[in-house]
């Protein structure tokens, strides 16, 4: 069908088209007396910008931004001579000729287009099969009449190529900012460490898998809660609530670490042992928005560092303090007696004929005599003082802070008594005596070493008078002067 320059040919609409204008593509009469009219149309929702297409190439308009994803116009029913004018117009206001223009009806060819153009003399089916296979295209009538010296379609070609790059810019840079988040949210889902994230008030907005198994707060439960709530610290040396990290790196601005001997209290009673720290977070404007807290489950390594420094200052069999530890409170304990002018005592312990056990009973029965023994040690003195195993069947007794050497005999006589009550082993009944060799500060030295070669001399002194008794220092034939002691230096037991 035909019509006149001085006629408007009457546009063809699908019936949803028409119900649903604003939302939906509509088909716009083809008579544009201008440029204007043409981008008031197109703002109106005439176009609508979508993804890759598979059709066309892309267009290059002069001194138009270009298209990230090529334009496609397709021809619906025109002339030959109409498509090359068409083509025509495009290599002119575009720099380049469009060899991408379509007259067949074709399903994927309709689904690629931004634009389609189409005769006036088109059956109605072909309009709506085009309005239902493309609902996001410009569908526009074309009168091949009123092609030539009209501006029109250049501007439409204009605006359609603007409009795509702006959407395909948009959505290249979605995707990036997906993209990002993306890896940041798999990298947070994924790592071993917990994060926590709070706003600018204190409010958590964020655990990852690992903070909600720590805390025991799922991210649900935990978002909008104070963060007092969710991450309640205590401070393990002190015993108190700490202060929580996240507060302090909002407030000056800086990261900052846990407090030492943290421990995390969990929603359900449990606690653990935790380290990390805590920074604060920023806006592009350099502006404190919130704060993240990264932390970690240190209890077993926790457990573990405390079990080894445990190990390396106690006897293994009978949990008393070793050589190390004794050595490091004897040190302690003769400084504060040289402050104070105080004595203290150092009592040098060796079991009598303690081999016949092992060798008679055996190692076994041996150990719970050694541990029995460590039990009945530790019961005859005070919380300050230290009983310790040197090894074997020797032990050492440091009483601190004395008033005289009668301090110590005292507690020499209260030893042997609980070490030759019988011990009870199982099915056996053992009879254990032992040896006892006493120095005193300043009296028999002013330094350790001193102190422990004169206890030990003492000791090996009560064992050659008859053993099951004590015995303090006494001055070498060389004139090395003894203990001034109100009774007897040497006492026997039993």
């Amino acid at each position: 069908m035909k019509f006149k320059d001085s006629e408007t040919p009457r546009p063809r609409q699908h019936p949803e088209a028409i119900r649903e204008q604003g939302t939906a593509p509509q088909v716009i009469d083809g008579a544009f007396p201008d440029r204007e009219m043409v981008a008031r149309a197109a703002t109106n929702g005439l176009y609508h910008g979508r993804g890759p297409l598979v059709s066309g190439r892309a267009l290059t308009p002069v001194a138009t931004p270009v298209a990230a994803d090529p334009v496609s116009i397709l021809l619906l029913g025109l002339d030959p001579a109409t498509a090359a004018r068409v083509m025509a117009v495009v290599a002119t206001h575009f720099g380049q000729p469009f060899d991408m223009v379509s007259r067949a009806i074709d399903a994927r060819a309709i689904r690629a287009a931004d634009i389609v153009l189409f005769d006036v003399a088109v059956p109605d089916y072909a309009i709506s099969q085009a309005q239902l296979a493309a609902p996001e295209a410009l569908i526009l009538p074309l009168d091949g009449g009123r092609l030539e010296g009209d501006s029109w379609l250049p501007a439409i070609l204009r605006h359609v190529a603007r409009q795509k790059a702006v959407e395909s810019g948009r959505q290249v840079a979605e995707e990036a900012l997906f993209q990002k988040a993306e890896r940041a949210r798999v990298t947070l889902e994924s790592i071993g460490d917990a994060v926590l994230v709070t706003d600018s008030l204190g409010y958590v907005t964020y655990l990852n898998p690992v903070a909600e198994t720590l805390t025991g707060w799922s991210r649900d439960e935990a978002s909008a809660q104070p963060l007092a709530t969710v991450f309640k610290i205590v401070d393990g040396a002190a015993g108190e609530f700490a202060l929580n990290p996240a507060v302090t790196a909002m407030n000056e601005d800086r990261t900052v670490g846990l407090v030492a001997n943290c421990i995390l209290l969990q929603r359900d009673g449990g606690s653990i042992g935790i380290e990390d720290s805590a920074a604060p977070i920023h806006d592009r404007n350099g502006r404190v928005t919130g704060a993240v807290i990264v932390f970690r489950d240190v209890s077993l390594s926790r457990s573990v560092t405390q079990k080894m420094a445990y190990l390396a200052h106690h006897d293994s069999l009978t949990g008393l303090p070793n050589r190390a530890l004794l050595a490091e409170r004897l040190g302690r304990a003769l400084g504060a007696a040289r402050r104070h002018d105080r004595q203290l005592a150092l009592l040098f312990l060796d079991l009598d004929h303690f081999k016949r056990i092992n060798d008679t009973m055996g190692h076994d029965i041996g150990d719970h005599a050694l541990r029995g023994t460590a039990y009945r040690l530790s019961d005859c003195v005070r919380e300050t003082d230290t009983v310790s195993r040197l090894g074997g069947d020797e032990f050492v007794v440091l009483l601190e802070e004395i008033d005289s050497p009668d301090d110590a005999a005292h507690i020499a006589e209260k030893v042997l008594a609980a070490i030759t009550a019988p011990l009870h082993v199982g099915d056996h009944t053992l009879q254990v005596s032992a040896s006892i060799g006493i120095s005193i500060f300043p009296q028999h030295g002013a330094d350790a070493e001193t102190l422990h070669q004169r206890a030990d001399a003492a000791m090996y002194q009560a064992k050659a008078k008859g053993r099951a008794g004590y015995q303090f220092f006494q001055a070498d034939p060389e004139g090395e002067a003894g203990v001034p002691h109100s009774g007897n230096s040497t006492k026997r037991v039993g």
